[in-house]
Order: C-alpha cells, then structure tokens, then sequence
C-alpha cells in the first residue's frame, strides 16, 4: 500500500518526540487541559473502552503512553490484566514508573519506537494507542508492529485528530508563525488525521466501531483562558525551526495577554475552539 502519509518534519520519529514530549510529558498535560472544557464531554473508560470487547483479565499494550496515565486510570478502574506501556521518550516513563510504584499498581513500562515494538508476536490480547500516530515517521509500520504483537481477534483501539480539530488554535499558531517568520507545526494537522485513519485502518484491522467526539470547547473564565495560552505554549517545539522561549514568549504574550485582557473588560465574552476527536474500535483480524 502507498502510504498517504507525509513526514513533513524531516525529522525521525525519536527527535520528533523529544522535541515535543522530552518535558516528562508537561506539553502533553498542558494540552489536554483545555479539552476538559469540553462543551459535551468524552470519557474514555465509559464511552470507549466499555464499547469493547476488552475483558479486565486482558493484557494490554499502550502504544505511545506517555506518562502512562490511562494505564493507571485502568487499574484503578478495576482492570486487573497485564498492562503494558511503552514510550519513545524516557523522561515521561520515569513519571509513570514512579506513579505505578505509589499506587502499587503492578504496570510496566518500556523504552521503545512504535515502528519496531520489542515485545513477542501475539503477547497481548488487546492494544491502544491514543493521539499517537500523528506523531510517528512511518504509521503503517507501526499499524503492522500492532498487528503483530495483538492476538488474533484481539482488540484494538486507535483515536486521533480531525482536520478541523481546534481550528481556532490551529489559527493562533499561525498568527504566532506569522510574527517569528518560522512554519506553524505540520506534526499534528496532517500526520494521522481521522480522514487519513478512516482509509488506512481497514487495511490492517477490522473497524467495529467509530466513535466521534464532535464538540466545542467553551472559554469563558479567567482560568479557562490561562488553560488556553499554555496550550499554545506547549506548541514551541513543534514550530519548524523552533523559536527560542524568548521570541515564543514575546509574540504569545502579545496575542495571549490581548486575549487574557480582553477577557478581563468583557467577561460575558466567550471563545468557541472546536473538538473534533475520533476513536476507532477494531478487531485484529490476521490470520
């Protein structure tokens, strides 16, 4: 299959994500913050993991698991099978190890690249990656190392971004790019979006369920703001090349404080971003 796929970066999979995630998985929090103003909330667990047919005495694998959170949130949810997360960057893992340790909670983590899983053929019953694969060089290579490592009709669960995910964001980012003459970030617009997952996937994975979390995110308060302005800040490193902190923080500051003030003298204002987020629940159907 021809990949639709373009590494835009020119960077390979590991400089990607240390430039991005090398923080011990700050950008990633920072990030997820302002999805929490969630007009119509998602919530993993319930909307999407109990839409499967994931067993808790199932093992599983998360493909690109950061700090490993999701996996705690299993095992604190009662899964009581095998967890395993694995990560291209270390210094999240360490978050994650010592996390598991305060919880007792029995979870392993592993160094390594989604393109070359070092872990046996068929060794798990069921797989995740979460808002990973934009991130990855090469997709399919990873889609094809999950396939291997899942049993046969295992399950596996893949979410990622639409093209019109946060587009006000996407907008700053310009604005932002536009002012430090640099290109916005490419990484997370065009890697693997939700209209490139829908073409790709059926070549590796039965897809039983899509699951589209299509809302708006409302911002209406002071701190709302703030989760605002630091999402946009943990974008630095993804601008090509990356602007030094301090030229990222003068022209955010100008565009973010405008924000922030504006807020201040007009506190009925509201800024509407958009989520456009796709879950995909599949069935590995290798023979």
């Amino acid at each position: 299959m021809e990949s639709p796929i373009e590494n835009q970066s020119g960077l390979n999979e590991g400089e990607l994500i240390k430039a991005q995630y090398g923080d011990g998985g700050l950008n990633l929090k920072l990030r997820w913050q302002v999805y929490k103003h969630a007009q119509t909330p998602l919530d993993i667990i319930s909307d999407v993991i109990g839409k499967s047919n994931i067993e808790t005495s199932d093992s599983l694998l998360d493909v690109g698991c950061n700090d490993g959170e999701f996996l705690d949130t299993m095992r604190m949810n009662g899964h009581l099978g095998k967890l395993v997360g694995l990560d291209v960057s270390k210094s999240p893992l360490e978050y994650g190890n010592q996390r598991q340790k305060n919880h007792n909670s029995d979870i392993r983590y592993i160094n390594g690249s989604a393109e070359e899983l070092p872990l046996s053929t068929d060794s798990f019953d069921t797989a995740t990656t979460l808002f990973t694969l934009y991130h990855v060089a090469n997709p399919e290579k990873a889609l094809k190392e999950i396939r291997r490592v899942v049993k046969p009709n295992g399950s596996v669960i893949v979410s990622t971004s639409g093209a019109k995910n946060k587009i006000l964001h996407r907008a700053f980012e310009r604005l932002i790019a536009n002012e430090l003459n640099v290109e916005p970030p490419k990484i997370f617009n065009s890697g693997f979006t939700t209209e490139i997952a829908q073409r790709v996937l059926p070549y590796f994975f039965d897809v039983k369920h899509r699951i589209d979390h299509l809302t708006d995110m409302k911002i209406s308060t002071i701190t709302q703001m703030g989760d605002y302005v630091l999402s946009l800040m943990s974008m630095r490193t993804a601008f090509a090349p990356v602007p030094s902190k301090d030229a990222y923080s003068e022209a955010l500051d100008r565009i973010g404080n405008g924000l922030i003030h504006t807020q201040k003298n007009n506190p009925e204002l509201k800024l509407i971003d958009s989520i456009d987020r796709t879950y995909y629940i599949c069935k590995n159907n290798k023979k």
